[in-house]
């Protein structure tokens, strides 16, 4: 079989040429009043997207890789959902949900409430994933009459004070902002405890393993509403759990008397 040349210098010269600012972009004007509680990768300003690419006021051309998170996924501008807005702003621009119900709302919760699984039938609609986690907290909290929460090693679940406290995928998020929330306790991740990627099912042993030392040596089941997880780690790493490792710690739960809030936002 004959394999095919790449001219991969041509490719890496021709890619060089095209006169992008990227990341050496200098800051727009007016960039220094903006609360810088939010990095960014480059200074460039955007003006319009359209499919996977996005423009800048500049003129230039990207190839969008975020999505915004996975917020685009279907892309920038997409018609259909375009569309679909227009008509939402020509009819009403802001139902505030605590004076009255509106249309969409409830249409969305029918649609939910046909695919979730069965004993999962209640909705909360909030704009950002702290206000997610922090609302499951609440509940937990409130629900259980105990003040604690399991959370895990390098997870990531917000920017406010409570998620702040249960973040650990990096200290930049809570260096500087201390004292934190009380009430937190975090387990070891198998991922960074154990090192191995995949991790085999043994690790899911392993971790409930050190969940039960947890409830014997730093919060004790009387006091611990609920375990909270990423199924799949988001900014620690992009890590799959290990076989067995969420019926692992929905089990751990059901003996203790916790409950497990799975924190998919991201």
């Amino acid at each position: 079989m004959r394999r095919a040349r790449v001219a991969w210098p041509h490719l890496v010269r021709g890619l060089r040429s095209i006169s992008h600012q990227g990341g050496t972009a200098e800051a727009p004007v007016g960039a220094e009043r903006i609360g810088a509680g939010i990095g960014r990768i480059s200074n460039l300003v955007l003006d319009r997207g359209e499919g996977s690419w996005l423009y800048t006021t500049d003129g230039e051309k990207y190839l969008d890789f975020s999505t915004g998170i996975g917020v685009t996924n279907l892309g920038h501008c997409h018609p259909r959902v375009t569309e679909a807005v227009r008509e939402q702003l020509g009819k009403l621009w802001h139902a505030q949900v605590n004076i009255a119900f509106h249309g969409p709302m409830l249409e969305l919760t029918k649609k939910l409430e046909k695919v979730m699984p069965k004993g999962l039938d209640s909705f909360l609609f909030v704009t950002t994933g702290s206000e997610a986690v922090e609302a499951a907290v609440k509940l937990a909290r409130h629900a259980t009459k105990k003040p604690n929460v399991i959370v895990f090693q390098g997870g990531y679940h917000g920017r406010t004070l409570l998620t702040m406290s249960m973040t650990s995928s990096g200290t930049k998020y809570r260096a500087g902002y201390g004292p934190h929330a009380s009430g937190v306790f975090m387990a070891p991740h198998p991922f960074f405890a154990l090192r191995s990627v995949p991790s085999p099912p043994e690790h899911a042993q392993w971790l409930v393993e050190q969940l039960e030392i947890m409830l014997q040596q730093q919060t004790a089941a009387s006091e611990t509403a609920a375990v909270v997880l990423e199924p799949v780690l988001g900014e620690g790493g992009y890590v799959p759990p290990a076989p067995g490792l969420l019926q692992g710690i929905r089990d751990f739960c059901d003996r203790h008397n916790l409950l497990f809030i799975a924190d998919e936002v991201q």
